[in-house]
């Protein structure tokens, strides 16, 4: 879907480029592979994945099931403005970053033109969510790091089961 829309977006934005980390692209479809403007990074470590995400315009992810997202809190505390599907906790994220949510259509083609549509919104504003994810960052690093995670959590069993 996401190569899809990026392939419509071409028209408009020629000099674009899709960044895909993770697949091995010998094990995609061709006519995924050989879209102009996609480059396919493979596997990379975490070190490698923050660098792509400083260096990006945006993180598109519109998953079709996402229960929590750990990658999307890593695109927002890189600066990332975000483009996320209307489902599980993805709109929540949108919400406390910077971004937009792609609404879930009834066909895949309804699906692709939302993303295409939400994409291309972005890009025209690009400076102003580019600014925003980039002022929410440090907000995000303190509210998702590992020892603020803990405090609420114990704070929460201390809570509700009066252990101390």
């Amino acid at each position: 879907m996401v190569v899809s829309a990026f392939d419509k977006l071409k028209k408009d934005y020629p000099d674009a480029k899709l960044i895909i980390a993770g697949p091995d692209k010998n094990k995609l479809p061709k006519e995924i592979v050989n879209v102009n403007g996609v480059h396919f990074v493979g596997d990379v470590s975490v070190d490698e994945v923050g660098k792509l995400m400083s260096t990006s315009t945006c993180f598109v992810m519109p998953s079709k099931f996402e229960a929590y997202g750990l990658v999307f809190v890593e695109a927002m505390a890189n600066g990332m403005p975000i483009i996320a599907r209307d489902k599980y906790e993805m709109p929540y994220f949108v919400s406390r970053g910077s971004g937009l949510i792609m609404k879930t259509g009834l066909s895949d083609k309804l699906e692709v033109d939302n993303l295409l549509e939400c994409m291309k919104s972005l890009l025209s504003n690009r400076t102003q969510y580019l600014k925003k994810a980039q002022d929410l960052a440090p907000d995000i690093i303190k509210e998702y790091s590992w020892s603020a995670v803990s405090e609420r959590i114990i704070n929460e069993i201390e809570k509700n089961y009066n252990y101390k």
